[in-house]
């Protein structure tokens, strides 16, 4: 296996195991809709639990 193929399975673990599963579970906001963008690797907001519209925006599409 090359340097290549174990960096690619390093960023599809990351991405599959780690980064997919933890947006739908910490981002969203129940309470008024949107996601939220500042949060740390718990998943608690960094900043006041804002959504911004232009990140909204960018998720949608």
């Amino acid at each position: 296996m090359t340097h290549l193929d174990k960096l690619g399975r390093l960023y599809k673990t990351e991405l599959f195991e780690n980064i997919l599963p933890f947006w739908p579970t910490h981002s969203q906001d129940l309470a008024y809709g949107g996601y939220f963008t500042c949060l740390d690797r718990q998943g608690k907001h960094q900043l006041p639990p804002e959504t911004y519209s232009t990140m909204n925006r960018d998720i949608i599409f």
